[in-house]
């Protein structure tokens, strides 16, 4: 069986929402871990990110789009689809058939996820996760690394 390697992991930890002051951006407290996989599968879980938000009745956010950019060594082909899913019963872990996909871009090693319309609640966080679907093909040995884009 072919197998590649995920290496997903939220590199830019610090980086500040725009949205007031209000919003921040944090690691899940259960991040995917660097995992080997089988070519052909799918929803593997490569990146997982929370927005919280600290202050009681703010002015509403609404979450408008995710981009990420993929540095391993995974080409085009080895990428069949990335979608992103929100943590629907607040758990902080990835729940098959429970967690609902939100956005799916086209294909291609740097996800963007636009035109997404969610709401950040307050006081509350709000976790995400991304996951891609792997080609039959997948090159052996092939890495994914998924950082979130400022």
């Amino acid at each position: 069986m072919t197998r590649i390697a995920l290496v997903g992991m939220l590199v830019v930890m610090t980086s500040a929402v725009y949205a007031q002051g209000t919003t921040s951006l944090s690691a899940s407290n259960n991040p995917p871990v660097a995992a080997v996989v089988n070519a052909g599968d799918s929803d593997v879980p490569v990146l997982a990110f929370r927005l919280i938000r600290v202050q009681p009745n703010p002015p509403p956010v609404t979450l408008t789009g995710v981009s990420a950019t993929m540095t391993g060594s995974a080409t085009v082909l080895d990428i069949v689809q990335w979608t992103l899913f929100e943590d629907t019963n607040s758990n902080d872990a990835y729940d098959i058939g429970v967690d609902q996909p939100v956005g799916s871009p086209s294909a291609g090693l740097n996800p963007a996820f636009t035109g997404l319309s969610i709401p950040i609640l307050s006081p509350a966080q709000t976790t995400f996760f991304v996951m891609v679907d792997l080609a039959a093909a997948a090159s052996p040995g092939a890495t994914v690394n998924l950082q979130l884009l400022n």
